[in-house]
């Protein structure tokens, strides 16, 4: 394997956006991170900041995945002066600069963050692995093994009872459903990314399983759809502190971010969200 360097013209941050939670698989062993994605194992590293080192498994420099992967194509620089309205979220960004969306696979995004309902990051990653382990392929490379992440088909054809032994739960009925759904064709994943975001919206939570927040997590870290903005408890109590002196519904504040922060509101979301994990409050 030759390891292939990337050249960044634009700020990232590798860690920052591996470990923000917006993706469950990736594992970090000796300075490097490995995650399995589109069937190919990644290891990589940020040796600089302007610089990205990878190998890919099955063996291919695979400059294009890890570029639409972590969206380098992105004018980050744009994107963070147009959401930069306020004191609240120039600290996130003064800390987090470089942090990414990831695009990643829709269906592999669905079935996570179907999984994610009433969890938290641990439980998730550790189902989401167990799933993968269970039905995907055998990967290896170096130190690390990893597992495809099981098709549309293998999960249709799994009972609910063998998928609650991945540790999903009450989960298992809405992914089992799912996975028929998008099996038979009655329902495809990427006609998606071709409707506007309240139409996208509205049609992914037509699945059983799918309400408001998960909907948005899969537009937004699947279909590109920027302006989504997932609401759980943490944004919740972030826009409450922030932006509302009282209690205001989801839909009030989804309406605000979309309105405040425009286009990108998404990656507000992702900056606010991650800043106050890391630091619990603004002040």
């Amino acid at each position: 394997m030759i390891l292939v360097e990337i050249q960044l013209n634009q700020p990232f941050n590798l860690k920052h956006t591996l470990e923000c939670g917006q993706a469950f698989r990736w594992q970090k062993l000796n300075d490097w991170y490995f995650g399995v994605v589109n069937n190919f194992i990644i290891k990589i590293k940020q040796t600089s900041d302007s610089e990205l080192g990878f190998y890919t498994s099955p063996g291919k420099d695979n400059i294009a995945l890890i570029t639409k992967y972590f969206r380098l194509n992105d004018d980050l620089t744009q994107i963070l002066s147009k959401i930069n309205r306020d004191k609240h979220i120039k600290k996130a960004i003064n800390q987090l600069q470089g942090l990414r969306l990831l695009r990643q696979d829709p269906w592999e995004c669905l079935i996570s963050y179907v999984c994610s309902a009433a969890s938290n990051i641990p439980q998730i990653s550790k189902t989401i692995n167990k799933l993968s382990e269970q039905f995907g392929e055998k990967l290896v490379q170096d130190y690390f093994v990893g597992y495809t992440f099981p098709t549309s088909k293998q999960l249709a054809n799994t009972t609910e009872k063998e998928l609650r032994k991945t540790g999903m739960g009450f989960r298992a009925k809405y992914v089992s459903k799912i996975a028929k759904i998008i099996e038979n064709g009655s329902f495809t994943l990427e006609e998606i990314k071709q409707l506007d975001y309240t139409e996208a919206k509205n049609k992914l939570m037509v699945l059983l399983g799918v309400g408001h927040k998960i909907a948005d997590c899969v537009l937004l870290y699947s279909l590109d759809k920027l302006g989504a903005f997932p609401i759980d408890r943490w944004v919740r109590r972030i826009m409450h502190e922030l932006y509302f002196d009282k209690k205001a519904s989801d839909e009030t504040i989804g309406r605000f971010a979309r309105d405040y922060f425009g286009k990108y509101a998404g990656y507000a979301q992702l900056y606010l969200f991650y800043y106050k994990r890391l630091n619990q409050k603004f002040s």
